[in-house]
């Protein structure tokens, strides 16, 4: 299946009137209206490291029902389209000079990404790259209107590496580096808000994804808020957990199993769980954990 992929790629790029300039980094810029209609704005940022070339190919997983392919400045270009292999692709003929840089945009209008089940919504999204990406950025704006759904899982997978609000919305941003045919898939469970988003209104969460083993630093606004806000992305029980540990300062996990009425087993995954989302410290103590919550919490 890759070797496949791989070989369409190259016979795209390599056709008469295709040229060579590729994608260095691709900026989704993903729209909620309050209507649930959805607006991809795809920001394709294109590098010419060989000679002159005539045309650029923007390669996308699909093809849009709608969609319109634009310049920097929001002008209408002219372009021709096809699928090659499932392969979606955009070709623009336009001259671009040797190591000359230019972006290009496609504003998509897709409202399958949603899915709503009673009042519960999901946005699913998959992209695959057929780039050597130095960045691939996707935001997603979700309307003041509703909130991220407090569900028994992680309404938010996987979770952003940028969480924030901007004009009330809220504002989820995934980035980072992809090569050569590799898929990122999201989603997002979100519902109709039954109240205020004054957390999201007044401050906001920067959660950066770290390199190695993927672990997450977290750096705070506001501190006083942080908590109300966190309790966005985490699960039921998660919530339950860290609002014991919120009045007791610090707990022994066997304890939080006691008043919980919780199973071993199940405490044991949650406790790792907030341990890997860096908003609880767990040091063992004898046969036992003692769990207090990161002091930005406090």
């Amino acid at each position: 299946m890759k070797l496949t992929a791989l070989i369409l790629i190259c016979a795209l790029l390599t056709f008469p009137g295709f040229c060579s300039p590729n994608a260095e980094t691709i900026t989704n810029f993903i729209e909620i209206s309050s209507e649930l209609k959805v607006v991809q704005t795809i920001n394709f940022t294109m590098k010419n490291h060989d000679e002159k070339a005539e045309s650029a190919l923007l390669l996308m997983p699909y093809e849009p029902k709608r969609f319109e392919v634009l310049d920097s400045e929001s002008r209408p270009l002219n372009y021709s389209s096809g699928t090659s292999g499932g392969i979606f692709f955009i070709k623009i003929k336009e001259t671009m000079l040797p190591q000359a840089s230019k972006s290009y945009f496609v504003k998509v209008y897709d409202d399958s990404l949603i899915a709503s089940f009673g009042p519960s919504n999901i946005f699913t999204y998959n992209f695959i790259s057929y780039y050597e990406l130095k960045d691939l950025t996707i935001i997603l704006s979700i309307p003041d209107s509703y909130a991220i759904t407090s569900s028994q899982g992680s309404p938010i997978n996987p979770l952003p590496s940028k969480l924030y609000s901007s004009s009330g919305a809220i504002i989820l941003e995934w980035s980072q580096a992809m090569s050569y045919l590799d898929s990122k898939t999201l989603f997002v469970f979100f519902e109709k808000s039954k109240g205020s988003n004054f957390a999201f209104l007044i401050g906001a969460i920067i959660l950066i994804v770290g390199f190695g083993l993927g672990a997450l630093s977290v750096f705070i606004f506001f501190k006083k808020i942080r908590a109300k806000t966190l309790t966005k992305v985490l699960s039921k029980d998660e919530q339950k957990i860290i609002e014991l540990l919120l009045k007791q300062k610090e707990m022994s996990q066997k304890e939080i199993g006691t008043i919980l009425d919780m199973s071993k087993p199940k405490l044991s995954k949650l406790i790792k769980g907030l341990s890997e989302k860096e908003v609880i410290e767990v040091t063992p103590k004898g046969r036992n954990n003692i769990i207090i919550p990161k002091k930005e919490m406090l």
